[in-house]
């Protein structure tokens, strides 16, 4: 076993806590942490955001290249897809309530 010079005792004594647990995170310079981040986001995020912009490009064109109201189209689209969004999450909710219902219900009525 290699002996640690004296300057590197004390650099892993002040990076380790009174237990000699090491306290520090390593990080990759090469953007490794922020590709991995890229490869959870992006994929939900990225058709939308290319959606988005396509239909933006469409009514700019439709609109005889008017970004105001290409973008007052796109807003609207954008809310009316995200409200589906959330309706379509509360039926689900409820759909699960109201068969989290009938089985204690059945449970209830089979084991008294």
């Amino acid at each position: 076993m290699a002996r640690l010079t004296p300057g590197k005792q004390k650099g892993l004594q002040r990076v380790s806590d009174s237990r000699g647990v090491i306290a520090a995170a390593a990080m990759d310079q090469r953007g490794s942490l922020r590709k991995a981040i890229a490869r959870e986001l992006l994929p939900p995020v990225g058709p939308l955001v290319g959606a988005l912009l396509g239909l933006f490009l469409v009514e700019f064109l439709r609109h005889g290249k008017d970004a105001q109201k290409a973008w007052s189209a796109v807003k609207g689209y954008a809310t009316g897809c995200g409200l589906s969004v959330v309706v379509r999450l509360g039926i689900a909710v409820t759909m699960i309530l109201i068969w989290g219902a009938w089985v204690a219900l059945a449970s209830f009525l089979v084991h008294g």
